[in-house]
């Protein structure tokens, strides 16, 4: 059986399920309201660490760690 990522916006709580069963869980930013989570099944198809980005309003850019950069350490 594959890996299975389920997202609790309610608890703001990504749970990585196995064979059915939990076996790790994290916490996550789910988004504003304006830029909230999609609801769905989607396939992962790009993983990364330490994300750039780029701000739509200014055009300005944070490099993946920077304390403005509201991406976080990983991006899925």
């Amino acid at each position: 059986m594959a890996k299975l990522i389920e997202i609790d916006k309610s608890e703001n709580r990504l749970r990585l399920f196995d064979g059915g069963k939990v076996i790790r869980t994290y916490p996550v930013a789910t988004g504003k309201s304006t830029t909230i989570t999609p609801e769905g099944r989607f396939t992962i198809l790009f993983k990364t660490t330490a994300p750039g980005w780029t701000n739509p309003d200014t055009g300005e850019f944070y490099p993946g760690g920077s304390p403005r950069n509201p991406l976080g350490s990983r991006w899925l």
